[in-house]
């Protein structure tokens, strides 16, 4: 029994993008290179958006840094480190296609993100940002604050830039990141060990697996950590940590929603695991009356109804979910892939086009510009 069908998993495993990768490998000297950067140009290109500037950056350099540290802090703030990025997204892209324009909905994010927030403190309006999914804002955001940053605050420079390729991971360019990561090279190790990771992740998203294993073993080496392995189908293994949990949550008298819906739905796995579903619905459709917003317990819960034969129940529970929780559920991308998946088993044809089509209007009020579009399932 496959367990990775447990863990808000989309109905179709075939489709599923996600992958693991095992840090067992000797570091190799020998692998792909990733695909060339784009050629810069400070000009607008087609398609995208030229961004903001802001105000020329004081130059009042501190005689504390060095000449290389001050030379990386005005590399990092020059505005043509930044490359542009694309005016639109794949699923307004989809939309157009899909929707005619008298049909469309407007969509928040695309009213928010043109506009700058203002009398807001800076992390509110970073948070702000954030909190809804508005990835270009982000970006751009980044970008105005680093050509405004004085060269010698490196600190300062180098969270900036933790943000601004964030942003452009999130939004799925990661071609763009990985082209103005270059100007990181030199001091990729020296930055906070999350932009490590950032940084490790990004060939991956290129086709580049071995070079994010040797980069991920490279951070794993130098992180001093023990390889931790991943045992899929190990039942065993997975009981016992399963008991251990319920075991400090009774030492503990840990009585949180949380905690206890953590271990429930934990039953659930391993009943799901065994092929035991009656068993593994109880326990999640509990878990589901509690709590409608665990789209862990919803996803899976809607799994055991197609394992026991309950399709239609299966598909008015998603979309019940989405419709009622439209933006958590109704931007979830697992679940709308599994509802999507579910409308593949009873519609055909135009009538399957058109309840898809009916999902893209749905979340279209809802999504923000870093949603992959792909869960929908439209050519």
């Amino acid at each position: 029994m496959d367990l990775s069908k447990t863990i808000d998993h989309p109905l179709s495993p075939s489709l599923s993008s996600s992958s693991s990768l095992l840090l067992t490998s000797p570091l190799s000297s020998h692998h792909p290179t990733p695909p060339p950067a784009p050629s810069t140009t400070s000009s607008p290109r087609q398609g995208m958006e030229a961004e903001p500037l802001g105000s020329p950056p004081r130059r009042n350099l501190s005689s504390s840094l060095s000449s290389s540290q001050l030379a990386l802090g005005n590399l990092l703030t020059n505005h043509t480190s930044f490359y542009d990025i694309p005016i639109t997204d794949a699923f307004t892209e989809l939309m157009e296609r899909y929707v005619p324009v008298d049909q469309r909905p407007e969509r928040h994010a695309q009213q928010q993100q043109q506009q700058p927030l203002v009398n807001v403190d800076e992390q509110d309006e970073l948070a702000t940002m954030v909190m809804n999914h508005h990835w270009r804002a982000v970006a751009r955001w980044a970008r105005q604050k680093l050509v405004q940053t004085p060269p010698q605050d490196l600190d300062t420079i180098l969270q900036l830039w933790h943000v601004r390729l964030l942003a452009l991971f999130q939004l799925g360019l990661y071609q763009l990141a990985s082209a103005e990561f270059e100007k990181l090279s030199d001091v990729i190790l020296t930055v906070p060990f999350a932009m490590q990771v950032l940084w490790a992740l990004l060939p991956f998203q290129l086709d580049h697996p071995l070079v994010t294993l040797e980069r991920l073993s490279l951070l794993a080496v130098r992180q001093q950590g023990g390889q931790r392995e991943l045992q899929l189908g190990d039942l065993e293994t997975a009981g016992h940590l399963y008991t251990d949990v319920e075991t400090l949550q009774k030492q503990h008298a840990l009585a949180s929603p949380l905690v206890q819906e953590t271990i429930q739905t934990n039953r659930a796995f391993l009943c799901m695991a065994k092929g035991e579903w009656n068993s593994a619905k109880t326990i999640l459709d509990q878990v589901v009356q509690q709590n409608p917003e665990n789209l862990t317990a919803v996803n899976n819960l809607a799994v055991c109804l197609v394992y026991t034969g309950q399709v239609s129940d299966a598909m008015r529970l998603l979309e019940t979910t989405t419709q009622q929780h439209p933006t958590t559920a109704g931007t979830s991308e697992p679940t709308l892939m599994n509802l999507c998946t579910l409308y593949e088993l009873r519609f055909d044809g135009a009538a399957l086009t058109t309840q898809k089509v009916n999902v893209v209007k749905q979340v279209a009020r809802w999504v923000g510009d870093a949603f992959h579009p792909h869960c929908i399932k439209l050519p």
